[in-house]
């Protein structure tokens, strides 16, 4: 199972794939082919990573935001009775 970067056409390398992409199915996230060997994909690899990070940071403080907004709508909302 080490060397399937080696033959990437390979028997051992295409049932690795496979299972790789259906656990990444399965939990619902990305897959990406790379290899160390030629070094192919590994480029776009980690800028897909960037973006996805980038946009789940914008993500996070949006909801914060709103968040915040909503407490402080809640606190003017309160009445003493």
């Amino acid at each position: 199972d080490d060397f399937a970067d080696v033959d990437p056409q390979g028997d051992v390398s295409s049932r690795l794939i496979g299972r790789a992409e259906l656990y990444a199915q399965q939990v619902f996230c990305r897959l990406w082919q790379v290899s160390a060997f030629t070094g192919k994909n590994i480029k776009k690899m980690f800028v897909d990573m960037a973006q996805l990070i980038l946009s789940n940071g914008m993500l996070w403080e949006l909801d914060y935001h709103e968040e915040s907004a909503s407490e402080e709508s809640e606190e003017e909302r309160c009445s003493i009775m």
